[in-house]
């Protein structure tokens, strides 16, 4: 059995932004040759409603914000990863004060950039695997950070860079902030789920988790494992801990409450 080592391993990290860099040639190369971004940008709510179904309270990604903005008793913070911010920016009404999005690339028209800053979106285009990247996101903590990479989850196959992304993400919770968010396939069946039981167990911490073997006949980036964590008041600051378990890929579990 492994585990996660070093969270800085070069190695993981060279191949990662390998990785990012034939993502990044392939949406330029789309945009020079005036094609279609890909077909994950810009889903709809309804497509992520369906991507995180199982871990999300009635109403969907809706009843999540207004949990969160109900619970916080004002206009809640919220971040995406590795999307363009347009569920947020849409569900703003509900409860949202501030949005930031993190990608790749940005696709959008000069009249839609404007139009999306004047409504309050704050866009950043840039590689999740560079701590430069990181370093543009506000400093203020997040009620709420989803990312719904899609085929993007290449990047988070690695067990060491993956720890190291939901590490950022998880540090920058705010106390009762949620994450949300899909994993790959392929990083679960190296690792197991033996970890995920270990962040269910750890005081300060709220876990579900749902694998995606139930989805498997119809193969579809939109059906990956998904983990939503609930950062309380007491939980620890960092994941470091998780460092500490062994993978054991015949360890699974479907379902986590």
């Amino acid at each position: 059995m492994s585990s996660i080592s070093s969270p800085d391993s070069i190695s993981s990290l060279y191949v990662a932004r390998k990785t990012v860099d034939v993502y990044k040639q392939h949406e330029q190369n789309r945009v020079e040759s005036k094609r279609t971004p890909w077909s994950a940008y810009d889903s709809p709510l309804d497509e992520y409603n369906e991507s995180f179904l199982g871990v999300l309270p009635d109403g969907g990604v809706a009843g999540l914000i207004l949990q969160l903005r109900k619970a916080k008793g004002t206009g809640i913070n919220a971040l995406e990863i590795a999307g363009q911010g347009n569920v947020l920016l849409h569900l703003k009404r509900r409860g949202i004060k501030k949005i930031e999005t993190v990608s790749l690339n940005d696709f959008r028209g000069t009249l839609r950039r404007v139009s999306e800053r004047i409504r309050g979106l704050r866009y950043i285009d840039g590689d999740i695997t560079n701590g430069t990247t990181w370093a543009r996101i506000s400093k203020q903590s997040k009620d709420l950070i989803m990312s719904r990479p899609m085929a993007a989850l290449s990047v988070l196959r690695d067990p060491n860079l993956g720890f190291v992304l939901l590490n950022r993400m998880y540090t920058l919770l705010a106390p009762n902030g949620t994450l949300l968010i899909q994993l790959p396939e392929e990083l679960i069946g190296i690792t197991g789920t033996a970890w995920i039981e270990k962040l269910a167990t750890t005081e300060g911490i709220e876990v579900k988790y749902r694998g995606n073997e139930t989805r498997r006949a119809i193969y579809s980036d939109r059906y990956q494992p998904i983990l939503l964590i609930k950062r309380k008041d007491n939980s620890p600051k960092d994941l470091s801990f998780l460092r500490e378990v062994n993978f054991n890929p015949q360890s699974r579990v479907s379902i986590l409450n």
